[in-house]
């Protein structure tokens, strides 16, 4: 059974793969629950946003684990936006 065959469109960005994978990586899968209407609504920036705000949930490790946690939840919300904008001087319209 998959979870979000949504992920599989051919229109789903890879980097909203790969963000989700380290996600999950790191606070466990059953915890994307709450990112679910994001992901199967294909709101990519919304999700983007979701990870980002995602509290470390750490009470042990101190100021450093905690920043470095903040930095990762950046990096996968970068990984999103960089995808979705169009390439350095592409042509608009």
């Amino acid at each position: 059974e998959q979870r979000y065959p949504i992920l599989n469109d051919a229109d789903t960005p890879g980097a909203v793969q790969t963000a989700l994978l380290s996600l999950s990586v790191h606070i466990g899968f059953s915890k994307l629950k709450t990112l679910a209407p994001l992901i199967n609504g294909k709101k990519w920036l919304h999700l983007a946003d979701a990870i980002e705000s995602i509290p470390s949930g750490t009470r042990y490790g101190g100021a450093r684990l905690e920043q470095f946690i903040r930095a990762r939840r950046a990096a996968e919300a970068a990984l999103i936006r960089d995808a979705l904008m169009p390439p350095r001087g592409a042509a608009k319209g």
